[in-house]
């Protein structure tokens, strides 16, 4: 019954998105930083790609640009754009840490794309509005609305998006201390990844088996997911998720009294982060590296690195 009364959400009135966008544009119309970015006669493409290529390396310039985007699609009427610009926004916020906001932005998102009967892609932003939903501590609705997700998958035979939807429920029993449950789970999510070949997701899965060995207190079994994490991510090329894994792979590392092995993982983490100019990525990692040399008894050291990352981010 309570899975039931999930769906009930997804049929408020459509006048809920037409909330809140026209204040947030009046505050950057003004902003200078705008000026640099884009011109007044870029259009709603040329804005969302802007904010595609900030969202990793420059959160706040892709909300602003993105908000434009939105405001513009709006006021044109493009559903299609309007839809890809509340996801940009519901990722921005995320990678701030403004799960409020992030889990507003991907519901409004898959209300437009179940309007346009784009069921992909709801599906996809529903499980994203359930996973800010999670951070936000609201974690009864977000254990509902994925299981409504996956329920719906079976249906439709959305492998990668059921997937995705077991990869995040897992990750929230483990949040909320249900371990057990979090391990079936992860390992339905990677039967299903290994059945459609999907390397992402198998990089995804393995850094969250990783993740709650490493809660156990299960190193070396930590270690071995991270390692198959670290093997995938440098297949399918992508790099911030590298660095994340290299940084959390350093974390067990300390956690083992190996401080030379967590700072070789640390360093690696950096040099990505520095290359694609990913200024807070590079500041949190600087901040690792002067607690491992804090371990390492080099305070100085330390205190350098600290320094760089207050002045950085």
């Amino acid at each position: 019954m309570r899975i039931m009364r999930g769906f009930t959400w997804w049929l408020l009135a459509v006048f809920v998105l037409k909330l809140s966008t026209s204040a947030v544009y009046a505050q950057i119309k003004s902003d200078s930083q705008m000026d640099s970015l884009v011109n007044k006669n870029s259009t709603i493409t040329e804005l969302l790609k802007n904010t595609e290529d900030k969202l990793e390396t420059n959160s706040n310039l892709a909300i602003k640009t993105a908000l434009w985007a939105v405001e513009l699609a709006e006021y044109e009427g493009d559903h299609d754009n309007l839809a890809l610009g509340y996801a940009y926004l519901g990722k921005a916020y995320s990678l701030q840490n403004l799960f409020e906001k992030s889990s507003d932005m991907y519901y409004k998102a898959a209300l437009i794309y179940g309007m346009l009967h784009r069921k992909g892609i709801e599906l996809r932003m529903r499980i994203m509005y359930a996973n800010a939903m999670g951070a936000r501590g609201y974690t009864v609705k977000a254990e509902d609305e994925l299981k409504i997700v996956i329920i719906n998958l079976a249906e439709k035979s959305y492998r990668e998006i059921e997937a995705l939807a077991l990869l995040y429920l897992g990750q929230l029993y483990s949040r909320t201390g249900r371990l057990t449950l979090s391990f079936e789970t992860l390992d339905k999510a990677n039967k299903v990844s290994s059945d459609i070949k999907s390397m992402q997701l198998s990089t995804e899965i393995s850094f969250a088996l990783g993740q709650l060995y490493q809660k156990l207190g299960q190193y070396n079994k930590s270690l071995l997911n991270y390692h198959s994490a670290l093997t995938y991510a440098e297949e399918i090329d992508d790099d911030n998720l590298l660095a994340r894994i290299n940084n959390q792979t350093a974390s067990v590392h300390m956690a083992m009294n190996r401080s030379n092995a967590a700072l070789l993982h640390t360093e690696r983490a950096l040099l990505i982060y520095k290359n694609r100019q990913n200024k807070k990525g590079e500041s949190d990692t600087y901040l690792i590296l002067g607690n491992i040399k804090i371990e390492m008894s080099k305070p100085i050291e330390a205190l350098a690195y600290f320094s760089r990352a207050r002045d950085i981010y």
